[in-house]
C-alpha cells in the first residue's frame, strides 16, 4: 500500500508496527520515536497528575 497520501503521523505508527512485526521491536525506527520525556510533555502528565493534587 502507498503510504504517500498519509498524514506524517500515521505514516509513522504504520511503520512502527510494520517495523516491531519484522523484527520484534522497534529499533529500526528509534530515530523517528519520542523519548519518554518527550512523550510525558506531549501527553501534559505533570499538569494532569497536578490537578489531584
Amino acid at each position: 500500500m502507498s503510504t504517500w497520501f498519509m498524514p506524517r503521523s500515521r505514516r509513522r505508527r504504520r511503520s512502527t508496527l510494520e517495523a516491531i512485526n519484522r523484527d520484534g521491536d522497534s529499533g529500526a525506527v528509534r530515530e523517528d520515536l519520542a523519548s519518554f520525556a518527550e512523550r510525558e510533555r506531549i501527553v501534559r502528565t505533570a499538569e494532569y497528575l497536578a490537578i489531584g493534587s
